[in-house]
């Protein structure tokens, strides 16, 4: 009967550890850069749903929108996102990681959104922690191409 039970537990071990790719598919990535000291543009948000990306700026984080686009995006920009971070990696983090916003450095933050499930880690603004660099880096460099799109001029 041990070595059933044994058995039981062992297949059904191998049985979750073997996910689909559909599980574990990112739903959604978002960033923004924010500021507690600031005038004019003080927040600056990009999201990315397969298929589509928003992005605004506000006076501050829940202050008077001041610009927003919308549009879509290629598959190939939704794949490499995929890419650049496990799900499981950004769980382990902590949620506030160093001073953010602290002497009016700023804060940015990258939130992603798995399974219906949501993590946040705020940062330093200019210094995500090793696990989210290539990931913060690629986002700002889709932040800065959205930005220079005539339809977001």
């Amino acid at each position: 009967m041990k070595k059933y039970l044994l058995f039981l537990a062992l297949a059904g071990f191998f049985c979750n550890c073997d996910r689909s790719t559909a599980e574990l598919t990112i739903e959604r990535f978002e960033t923004a850069t924010y500021f507690g000291e600031c005038m004019g543009t003080c927040y600056e948000s990009f999201a990315f749903q397969k298929g589509v990306f928003a992005w605004e700026q506000r006076t501050y984080i829940n202050g008077e929108i001041q610009s927003i686009c919308q549009g879509a995006q290629g598959e190939e920009i939704w794949a490499e996102l995929q890419t650049l971070i496990d799900f499981l990696v950004m769980q382990d983090l902590e949620d506030v990681i160093g001073c953010p916003d602290c002497a009016d450095g700023g804060a940015t933050y990258i939130e992603l959104t798995q399974n219906g499930e949501t993590k946040r880690v705020t940062f330093e603004t200019g210094n995500p922690p090793p696990a989210l660099e290539l990931l913060h880096e690629r986002m700002d460099t889709f932040m800065v191409e959205i930005r220079d799109l005539p339809a977001c001029q």
